[in-house]
């Protein structure tokens, strides 16, 4: 898998998400022509090489030059995206990023009275496209970004997208973090868990920076284009381990318990008998995860089980690849799995259309599925 990763070093805003992914492609001249595409004008663009510190590091500048000042509000905005000549995915991740932007601004305002003011200036709008389009044109599998550095003039809405997310205390005299940078990384991007080891081959970097020049700090964001580290032919991905003992509780809940956990997303779930103190008998409760699907998860295990934690862990996982389908035979039809490496070949029958099979012909389970697994 390749991925695109924001290392947060002294703060974020759009203009150094499109500095540094400009540092990364090279692709100004690109990115100006699809910036093209969208109905604002009067605008100028500059991006250039500048010293940030003792780094040398990007710079985008957007200049409105229109003759009067033009704040556009969200639906406007939406409009304007929705009538570019950009492609639907770009167009897409624009307007998750205004959404992200104006649920924010609602929820620290009062609602009938959320507006853009900053937001929704042209240079705001050309920053958002713009890290759009540069990071669609980059063809990435998954965002990740590192914590982020907290100062002491964090606008509210920036405050408000960060909740439930890793910071770390900045004394930054300035808005080090705006609600622009966040809303796209928190958008498009997950954050990386302290508690997860990650593996990747470097493949690029680059460096954005802001308008202001601090002399405490670097006022540094970087990017960079990371490879997993491949260490089979076969298919890999990455999931979590979700695990909690249980003591206290009727054993009758567990067939519910993973009716509900497989409906909301669980790739398995299994549970195992064990003795714990004082000789009761124990369940432990085991549910293989997606990173998307984690917090839906470990809410049904808190509200269906007596449960008061949870664990959870990393696992990297190697799978054969395989196509899906629908084998039809003089008994009936059954969905199927079938692995597609000739030196793993298997054909594994959907379960519940076996059953099916079985109990309509009065067929032995086993003779169903033993007919489907080969192919008949």
């Amino acid at each position: 898998m390749k991925y695109l990763y924001f290392d947060l070093i002294d703060g974020i805003s759009g203009d150094m998400i499109v500095a540094s992914l400009l540092d990364l492609s090279g692709n100004f001249n690109y990115l100006k022509s699809e910036l093209k595409k969208i109905n604002l004008r009067e605008y100028e663009l500059k991006s250039f090489k500048c010293q940030a510190g003792h780094i040398k590091a990007f710079r985008f500048v957007v200049k409105d030059s229109a003759r009067t000042k033009r704040v556009f509000q969200f639906k406007e905005i939406k409009n304007k995206i929705n009538g570019s000549k950009l492609d639907s995915q770009t167009k897409k991740n624009i307007l998750d990023v205004y959404n992200t932007l104006y649920n924010a601004e609602k929820n620290v305002h009062d609602a009938k009275h959320a507006h853009f003011e900053q937001l929704g200036e042209v240079d705001s709008i050309i920053d958002i496209a713009a890290s759009c389009i540069l990071i669609n044109k980059l063809n990435v599998d998954r965002i990740l970004y590192s914590s982020v550095p907290f100062g002491e003039k964090v606008a509210p809405a920036t405050a408000y997208m960060l909740k439930s997310k890793n910071i770390r205390l900045s004394q930054h005299q300035y808005e080090n973090i705006t609600p622009t940078g966040i809303a796209i990384i928190t958008t498009l991007g997950s954050q990386m868990q302290k508690d997860i080891k990650y593996s990747f081959i470097l493949q690029k970097s680059g460096c954005g920076t802001g308008s202001i020049a601090s002399t405490d700090c670097l006022n540094i964001l970087r990017t960079a284009i990371l490879q997993e580290e491949k260490k089979t032919n076969l298919e890999q991905d990455e999931i979590l381990v979700m695990q909690c003992n249980i003591d206290d509780m009727s054993p009758q809940i567990l067939g519910f318990l993973m009716d509900k956990l497989y409906q909301a997303g669980a790739l398995e779930v299994y549970f195992q008998n064990y003795h714990t103190k004082k000789s009761r008998s124990g369940i432990l409760i085991s549910v293989l995860s997606r990173y998307e699907t984690f917090d839906t998860i470990a809410r049904i295990i808190f509200r269906q089980t007596t449960t008061l934690g949870l664990r959870y862990f990393k696992a990297d996982r190697i799978k054969l690849k395989r196509r899906q389908g629908i084998l039809n035979s003089s008994i009936g039809k059954v969905r199927f799995k079938e692995v597609t490496d000739k030196k793993y070949n298997k054909i594994i029958p959907e379960y519940d259309d076996c059953v099916k099979i079985a109990n309509s012909r009065n067929i032995a389970l086993k003779d169903v599925i033993a007919k489907f697994s080969k192919g008949e």
